[in-house]
């Protein structure tokens, strides 16, 4: 589930629910969690300045060498009603 704003451009606010499948490869522009360094992020796979990189609506985070895809998002789900 998403816990911020960061994809709302897309119409993902936060509370989207994403349905992720376990992947070690991400194609340009497909919505991924990443591993780095112990901390799972969650953003658009891309490049920037000819980088690896994770893009949300607040730009770009650069990915090292150690980062790896865990998940790919197969479904995105509108927030749950509470």
């Amino acid at each position: 589930m998403l816990r911020d704003d960061d994809f709302a451009g897309r119409g993902w606010p936060a509370g989207t629910v994403l349905h992720v499948e376990p992947a070690s490869r991400a194609g340009r522009g497909d919505l991924v969690l990443v591993s780095e360094g112990g901390v799972i992020r969650v953003g658009c796979f891309g490049v920037d300045r000819g980088r690896p990189a994770l893009l949300t609506d607040h730009g770009a985070t650069w990915l090292s060498e150690r980062a790896r895809v865990v998940a790919v998002a197969t479904v995105v789900q509108a927030p749950l009603a509470v």
